[in-house]
C-alpha cells in the first residue's frame, strides 16, 4: 500500500513538473523590456550626481544596510538668468536671453539710437561692430555670469526630465493600485542565442515603494518592508538556457544572504556571478550600473 502511495506521489510529481516546463514554454515571455509597450523603466545609471539627487547604489556597502531610501530626487529650481550690464542690454535678444540650450544669446549687429535735432528726433544706426566697449563687456558677462547660469540650468533640466518620468510611473502606480508593481532590477542581462531569441532583462527583482513627498515634492524609491527578498527572473529564457539546478540553489543561497542588505556590494555580485558563469564559458560580469546597449553572443550582466 505504501508502495503504491509512493509511486502515485512521484507521478504527481512528475505531472506537475510537466505541466509547470510545458506552460512556461508555451507562455510568450517578455525577452526584452521594450517588448512592453506599457513597461515603463528607470535606470539608475541615468541619475547624475547633482544635490538635487540621491542613489544608494552610489553608497553600497555596510553602511547602506540602515538606509530605508534607496532613490530621491528633488524637484530642481531654475533661477532667472543674470541681469546683463546696461551697456549691453540694447543689443542682446531678449527672447535668447532665457534659453539656456543655446551656446550664447545673440547681439543685434545694429540698434536705432534717436538722437534729438533742431526740435526734432533724428534716427540713427549704431553698428555693433564700432562698439567694442558693448563687445568687451558682452564677453565678461558670458564667462562670469550667463554660461555658468545656462550649465547650472541645463544639469537641472535633465534632473527634471528624470523628475517627470518617476511622476508618471508614481501616477500610473495611483491610478492602477496593486495591478501595477513597482521593483528594482538588478543584474541587466544582454544574451544574443544564435539561431534562438534575444534577451535584454534583469535577473533580480526586488518589490519597492514609489512615494511622493507632499511636503518637499520630492520622489522617493523606499525598501519595501513587507518584501525585501530579492527574486530571481528566468521567464525570459527557456530551461535549456538557465543553468542547471544545482547551480540555481548556490545563486538562491547568495540571494538569501543578500535579504539582510541588498547593497552590501557582494551578496548580489556573487548571486548574479555565479548565474551568468554557469550558462556559458565566455560569459561576463561587469559590476557598475553602467547599462549595455548591445546585444552580442556573449551573455553579458551588468550590476
Amino acid at each position: 500500500m505504501n508502495h503504491s502511495s509512493d509511486l502515485m506521489r512521484d507521478r504527481s510529481s512528475r505531472l506537475f513538473t510537466f505541466l509547470s516546463q510545458l506552460a512556461q514554454l508555451r507562455l510568450k515571455s517578455k525577452r526584452t523590456l521594450d517588448t512592453d509597450k506599457d513597461e515603463q523603466v528607470f535606470w539608475f545609471a541615468d541619475l547624475p550626481k547633482h544635490s538635487s539627487c540621491e542613489c544608494i547604489a552610489w553608497d553600497q556597502g555596510d553602511q547602506a544596510e540602515d538606509k530605508d531610501i534607496w532613490l530621491k530626487i528633488t524637484k530642481p529650481s531654475f533661477p532667472n538668468p543674470p541681469t546683463p550690464p546696461t551697456i549691453v542690454q540694447p543689443w542682446i535678444k531678449a527672447e535668447e536671453l532665457s534659453n539656456a540650450t543655446l551656446d550664447q544669446p545673440a547681439l543685434l549687429r545694429e540698434i536705432a539710437d534717436i538722437a534729438p535735432t533742431n526740435g526734432h528726433s533724428l534716427s540713427l544706426k549704431l553698428q555693433l561692430i564700432d562698439q567694442p566697449d558693448v563687445l568687451d563687456a558682452y564677453s565678461l558677462y558670458l564667462e562670469d555670469k550667463w554660461r555658468p547660469w545656462s550649465l547650472l540650468n541645463q544639469e537641472n533640466s535633465k534632473v527634471q526630465q528624470l523628475y517627470n518620468k518617476l511622476f508618471g510611473i508614481f501616477q500610473k502606480q495611483q491610478r492602477l493600485g496593486e495591478t501595477f508593481e513597482v521593483v528594482v532590477g538588478l543584474g541587466f542581462l544582454t544574451w544574443h542565442i544564435p539561431h534562438c531569441y534575444e534577451v535584454a532583462r534583469h535577473l533580480i527583482t526586488i518589490p519597492v515603494r514609489l512615494e511622493l513627498e507632499a511636503r518637499t515634492g520630492a520622489m522617493v524609491v523606499k525598501i519595501n518592508p513587507e518584501d525585501v527578498k530579492p527574486k530571481l527572473e528566468q521567464d525570459m529564457l527557456d530551461l535549456a538556457h538557465q543553468p542547471e539546478k544545482n547551480r540555481l540553489d548556490e545563486v538562491e543561497n547568495d540571494l538569501g544572504k543578500a535579504e539582510d542588505n541588498i547593497w552590501d556590494g557582494v551578496s548580489i555580485a556573487n548571486a548574479l556571478k555565479a548565474w551568468v558563469y554557469s550558462v556559458s564559458s565566455d560569459s561576463d560580469f561587469d559590476p557598475t550600473l553602467l547599462r549595455q546597449h548591445k546585444i552580442e553572443v556573449i551573455p553579458r550582466v551588468h550590476l
